[in-house]
């Protein structure tokens, strides 16, 4: 299944999560205006920019598979680049690496378990609250 990008992220449209897999100093924003799954491949993309302190940031557009637990990048964008977006010519399924940020993002806003969630569900409680889960180790 092919994936076109044509432009870069909406910036009005990105919304900072927590992610405690980022380095001190960074900051995970996605585009949850425009996250689509597609019913064919069931995959969640979504545009994802990391941004630091300093105001740097790089964004790329990726898909990202709950069932399987991969990744592949479809785009990449930095809006201060000679050229601001690059989009990959044969983007490719990787592993998502355990406890990095990319598996937080999966486990705490894209997935419910191996299915993705509805984007609009994503939309109205980006992320678990901390309140809802209890440790059985309490």
């Amino acid at each position: 299944m092919e994936t076109r990008v044509r432009e870069g992220p909406d910036a009005s449209a990105l919304v900072e999560l927590e992610n405690q897999a980022l380095p001190p100093g960074m900051h995970l924003l996605v585009d949850l205006e425009h996250l689509n799954v597609d019913p064919r491949d069931l995959v969640s993309r979504l545009w994802i920019v990391i941004r630091s302190d300093g105001g740097a940031e790089n964004g790329s557009y990726e898909g990202i598979r709950c069932a399987t637990g991969e990744y592949k990048v479809y785009a990449y964008y930095n809006p201060k680049g000679s050229r601001p977006l690059r989009v990959v010519k044969l983007p490719r399924w990787r592993p998502i690496r355990p406890h990095g940020w990319r598996a937080e993002l999966a486990s705490e806003t894209l997935c419910s378990d191996t299915s993705p969630r509805d984007p609009d569900d994503v939309r109205a409680r980006p992320q678990h609250e901390s309140s809802d889960y209890r440790s059985p180790y309490e």
